[in-house]
């Protein structure tokens, strides 16, 4: 028995001392969506210069979701404790985590005889890269707003699918609102739209 605690005592003693290294940490969990708190817009990529004359078939509204990372339950990450800094994953664009509840665009000027200031132009505005239905194809504002509560995506763009009456500037108001309760509201520069 003496031999034995002297063996495993030694064989302690000789792996401590012939150790440099420290512990090895464990990478951090990944995240598995995000809870959105912030959606940003840019104008033709933040490109555009205000009041500029533009087609209207050249006009591209792009939204970006940011947010707070959700995580799988028992795969939290824990502030606490200290992660391996030099992980290495796959890129990948984590899903949000929310349901889009309200989406509308209106404008500070009219559009056309019957599409006054203020009214909706959820005809006239197409949503790109916004996955419904298992489709890419783009579809109006308005059908987005017929399927509601659809997921929300975390990038996607605006385009205009029908030439102004008038030829004016204009300033796109986007309301946006999500089954976690935030709601934003979203304004463009003044856009010189011709046809």
């Amino acid at each position: 028995m003496k031999k034995l605690f002297v063996i495993v005592l030694l064989a302690n003693f000789i792996t401590a001392c012939g150790s440099d290294n420290e512990a090895v940490l464990e990478c951090p969990p990944t995240a598995i969506a995000i809870d959105i708190n912030k959606i940003e817009l840019a104008v033709n990529g933040g490109e555009y210069q205000a009041n500029t004359l533009i087609s209207y078939d050249k006009v591209d509204l792009s939204f970006e979701a940011s947010g707070a990372n959700v995580y799988s339950d028992g795969n939290e990450l824990d502030e606490g404790k200290t992660y391996a800094e030099n992980c290495v994953t796959l890129p990948v664009v984590i899903p949000a985590n929310n349901k889009l509840t309200k989406l509308n665009i209106y404008s500070s000027a009219d559009f056309s005889a019957d599409l006054t200031s203020g009214s909706s132009l959820n005809d006239v505005f197409s949503v790109i890269e916004f996955n419904i239905e298992n489709s890419q194809e783009a579809i109006t504002v308005a059908k987005v707003q017929e399927l509601l509560p659809v997921m929300m995506q975390r990038y996607f763009n605006f385009t205009l699918n029908t030439a102004p009456e008038f030829e004016s500037s204009h300033v796109f108001y986007i309301e946006i609102s999500l089954d976690n309760g935030k709601q934003f509201l979203l304004q463009t520069p003044e856009v010189l739209l011709s046809k």
